[in-house]
């Protein structure tokens, strides 16, 4: 299941020169406030050149797709089924629950996302309430990131990564606020989380030697 304008979903709604404006973001020591201009202005420019296509963007929401997994479940043969929401899937069987709920036989909720609250606060209170909790079970972890953190957004780490994306290797500019973004990517995996406060406090002490991984 390719979410519409996702994966193999024609047409594509994917934004290539908003994502090259997000790799720029790791190349120089500008603000996030700076970087988030740039990514938000490509993309404005994605989404006019998308809609001068023909794409009209209201058949891309919740509903929209709620409809489609509905569909899906028919295709399939189902009469109901059970469903599990992770992230915004969570908002997604919230959205099926309300809309098409006679194809339901139970619904897992997990990370809700709620349908009737999103946009850029609601991330940074996520990223808050991972930090607190991982700080909660190693208490000099919140020290740890914001030592790492002033560190080096006074003197970034330079060098050149290859990300994998085809270009070989580029240089990059790792900020402190960098680092706080990576630190957040990470709290999704949870294999990784039990190794997160031990890094973040190498990287307090000055050890950069996992950066290249980290912007990988």
């Amino acid at each position: 299941y390719d979410q519409r304008g996702t994966g193999g979903a024609e047409p594509s709604l994917e934004c290539p020169d908003r994502d090259e404006e997000a790799v720029k973001a790791f190349q120089s020591a500008e603000p996030p406030p700076t970087d988030r201009l740039a990514i938000s202005e490509a993309s404005l420019v994605c989404q006019a050149r998308l809609a001068a296509a023909g794409i009209d963007f209201d058949d891309y929401d919740a509903a929209a797709n709620a409809a489609d997994l509905d569909d899906l479940r028919a295709a399939l043969g189902y009469d109901r089924w059970t469903i599990l929401g992770i992230s915004y899937g969570s908002r997604l069987a919230l959205e099926s629950m309300r809309s098409f709920p006679d194809g339901l036989e139970s619904v897992i909720l997990d990370s809700v996302y709620d349908v009737t609250d999103g946009g850029l606060a609601v991330t940074i209170a996520s990223g808050e309430r991972a930090i607190a909790l991982v700080d909660a079970q190693y208490p000099t972890f919140d020290d740890s990131l914001n030592a790492a953190r002033e560190l080096y957004n006074t003197a970034p780490w330079v060098g050149e990564v290859d990300i994998g994306d085809g270009k070989g290797p580029r240089q990059f500019t790792i900020t402190g606020d960098d680092i706080v973004g990576g630190v957040f990517s990470a709290l999704y995996d949870r294999s990784v989380i039990p190794a997160i406060p031990g890094i973040v406090q190498s990287l307090a002490n000055g050890d950069d030697s996992i950066i290249p991984a980290m912007l990988q």
